[in-house]
């Protein structure tokens, strides 16, 4: 039952009806007193965390990406029945010790250009991992927008530090500008409708509930984006060779007699499987793709002998273990969540022979960001992935970063890092600082 009068402690009073859950989140309809239309990211009602943050500038990374990863999910289902862009809000003006985080979602129908144009406090330009720094526990209200149209830059996001007394002011912007777009029920029941028919999301129906599986939709959705690009990929990258870090790699790889046994981890059309062939290794290829499996196959269509080539998930690595010499492992953690790391490396390290070499590289920078045709990109600070690869048991033998200024879709500056990695046989408190 919806109160007569606005508790502005709540922000929003509402009726609510679950729509999803995933490992740590749950999607609810509401029926509020601002936003009739709004869906609502709240974390789920058994966990422990519930409790102990009060806004999502507490929360840790590894659940914003968790977060963003649902944001993509209700933009591209606004965007799908409607059309419009999506707009997020987040706030921490709650009085009460009561509450919890809630991000609210619908439909962008020109009300964030009528919000900017109103409030009369500073917009800091900010992601939703950078709301914490920047707002530095004052109080705040989070706005950010997510457009189905773009492959790139799909976000703009704003944190406005709120004073007291724009609390009033902009309680009664948003009251406003409610519009009721949808009831309770047909908002529910588009969504269910809509969410079956998207084979990107890894769902099952429990007791009327819907059920996401996080990290098999995260590789559904990559698995999907990258049959979609493939053709522009393998246009993109096939003859495109990282010359420097091929080379640094073979240097660094164990020396026997017989051929050493190399494995490309998320091979893609074969580039780097082609070189390390050509080098005389003996080479497995796996890639979650079936569309890039048959690429890197078709690479080696007019050779007399080939690579072996398989369609294996990352998150499933049934593969020998200390098989392998070396493991080519070339911009694959930017499609894995923080919180599979620990067992993808682990795995890595045991398929991994004690005298082998690794070899990583990663978009440096923060959070993480879902793309229309569904790809979800990952990216880490310098110090996140040596804690990876310290905690899995990796020492780095080199490292070094660099810029790269395009990819698959087009023109665009990114940062990586690059690492090669062996074998720590003695678990240790700290790697020696690399020298960047």
């Amino acid at each position: 039952m919806i109160d007569d009068e606005p508790n502005h402690n709540h922000f929003f009073l509402s009726q609510e009806s679950k729509l999803l859950q995933s490992d740590s989140f749950s999607l609810i309809v509401e029926c509020s007193l601002f936003f009739d239309q709004s869906i609502v990211i709240t974390p789920r009602i058994h966990e422990p965390f519930k409790s102990s943050f009060r806004s999502y500038g507490d929360l840790p990374t590894h659940l914003l990406d968790e977060v963003v990863f649902l944001q993509g999910l209700v933009g591209n289902f606004f965007h799908d029945i409607d059309g419009y862009d999506t707009l997020y809000i987040e706030h921490n003006l709650t009085d009460s010790a009561n509450t919890y985080p809630r991000m609210y979602c619908f439909p962008n129908q020109g009300f964030l250009s009528n919000l900017k144009q109103k409030l009369n406090f500073q917009l800091l330009s900010t992601s939703l991992f950078g709301l914490s720094e920047a707002a530095k526990k004052r109080p705040y209200v989070f706005i950010q927008t997510f457009s189905g149209e773009q492959n790139e830059n799909l976000y703009e996001a704003w944190v406005g530090l709120v004073n007291n007394g724009d609390k009033e002011y902009l309680f009664s912007i948003l009251e406003s500008n409610k519009e009721e777009r949808y009831s309770k029920h047909d908002l529910k029941t588009q969504f269910e409708m809509w969410i079956r028919s998207i084979p990107k999301y890894k769902i099952k129906t429990e007791e009327d509930v819907i059920t996401l599986d996080y990290i098999a939709s995260i590789e559904q959705s990559n698995k999907i984006g990258y049959n979609q690009l493939a053709q522009a990929y393998q246009g993109t990258w096939v003859q495109e060779i990282y010359q420097e870090a091929v080379d640094r790699f073979i240097k660094c790889l164990p020396k026997r007699n017989d051929p050493l046994e190399i494995l490309d981890v998320g091979c893609g059309p074969g580039q780097y499987l082609k070189v390390f062939w050509e080098h005389g290794f003996q080479c497995v290829g796996i890639d979650s793709s079936p569309q890039m499996v048959e690429n890197a196959r078709n690479l080696f269509a007019n050779s007399n002998t080939a690579p072996q080539v398989n369609n294996i998930s990352l998150f499933d690595l049934q593969l020998a273990p200390n098989s392998f010499d070396g493991i080519w492992f070339s911009a694959v953690i930017v499609h894995a969540p923080r919180r599979s790391l620990p067992a993808i490396f682990t795995r890595l390290r045991e398929i991994l022979r004690d005298n082998g070499l690794l070899y990583v590289s990663a978009r440096l920078g923060h959070g993480s960001t879902v793309r229309r045709e569904g790809r979800i990109f990952f990216y880490f600070t310098l110090g996140e992935l040596e804690t990876y690869f310290r905690d899995a048991g990796f020492k780095i033998i080199d490292c070094w970063t660099d810029v790269m200024d395009r990819g698959t879709t087009g023109k665009t500056e990114k940062s990586w890092g690059y690492f090669l990695l062996g074998k720590n046989d003695q678990m240790i408190d700290s790697i020696g600082g690399p020298n960047w």
